[in-house]
């Protein structure tokens, strides 16, 4: 009952939400001194067309909707597959690769690693994902030719962009589950875990790991809204053949593309990190419940 109560308001607040990311750009935009608010002003415009005015930049973009609402559904949602197997596949891989580097970094906490660790997790977040698609793009795939360095026509093209957008969550991830891992390691039931004889391993896998990951988590939510952001970039990059090159020919002769593709970039970023706050908020109120006190 709880969590069907937690689930309700958290939709509430979610399309809230997605009404403020789509109203407060516009509003700002229409009210900015030098904008169109100011400019009707001096001008005498009555006050209800200014209102009409105001309504009609809230409620869409008339090139960016327009283009696409023309889109091809078919071809749309092949393209939206693409960004979302890159997004996606790179936080399986972060996933696959930080939670067991935080989790042996926690156990083994007099080991040189729990040093090296967090100092390589801050290397890797301080580099841009653009850098690291660039630089892997000229080794990886221009220099040594281990895998193709754009393009999207083999299954080992999908490698590179995922391993750019992977590369700074690993440290986050682990830096996270570190924190986690060695917070619940001192808790009372997992003390009484090994009294009762109970092997590190089956201590790990039954009692620690899924409280220890809930800090981590809950970090996905924002981090995937951002790299929806990133994978625009890389697409570009790569010319992976997903939304940034769709919404490119789409708008093709129109003046400040690169802008339009940096606004729609942090647009889908903004609105789909309600969704999946919910996702993540659902999943750690499940995972608090069943916790045990």
């Amino acid at each position: 009952m709880k969590i069907a109560r937690f689930i309700v308001f958290r939709l509430i607040g979610m399309v809230l939400v997605l009404l403020a990311v789509v109203a407060l750009p516009a509003v700002i935009t229409f009210f900015d001194p030098g904008g169109p608010n100011q400019t009707m002003i001096f001008h005498h415009v009555p006050l209800g067309a200014r209102v009409t005015a105001l309504w009609q930049s809230i409620i869409g973009q008339e090139q960016s909707v327009s283009s696409l609402l023309s889109m091809p559904p078919a071809i749309f949602m092949q393209d939206l597959f693409v960004s979302l197997l890159l997004v996606f596949g790179s936080v399986v891989i972060a996933a696959v690769i930080g939670v067991p580097l935080g989790t042996y970094a926690a156990i083994n906490n007099k080991h040189w690693f729990r040093h090296i660790g967090p100092l390589g997790a801050l290397i890797a977040q301080g580099i841009p994902t653009y850098v690291v698609a660039t630089v892997l793009q000229i080794t990886v795939g221009d220099m040594w030719r281990i895998l193709p360095a754009s393009g999207w026509d083999s299954p080992l093209s999908v490698v590179l962009p995922i391993v750019s957008l992977a590369a700074g969550n690993v440290g986050y991830i682990a830096k996270f589950m570190q924190a986690g891992m060695t917070d619940v390691l001192q808790k009372e039931y997992i003390i009484s875990a090994k009294a009762r004889g109970l092997s590190r391993f089956k201590v790990i896998t039954r009692h620690a790991l899924r409280p220890a990951a809930l800090s981590t988590i809950t970090f996905f939510g924002p981090q995937t809204a951002m790299l929806i952001n990133n994978t625009l970039l890389l697409q570009s990059i790569f010319s992976i053949p997903g939304i940034s090159m769709l919404l490119g020919e789409q708008m093709s002769g129109i003046q400040g593309v690169p802008q339009i593709l940096g606004a729609s970039g942090n647009t889908a970023a903004s609105t789909a990190s309600p969704f999946l706050n919910f996702v993540i908020n659902t999943m750690a109120a499940t995972i608090i419940t069943e916790m045990p006190m």
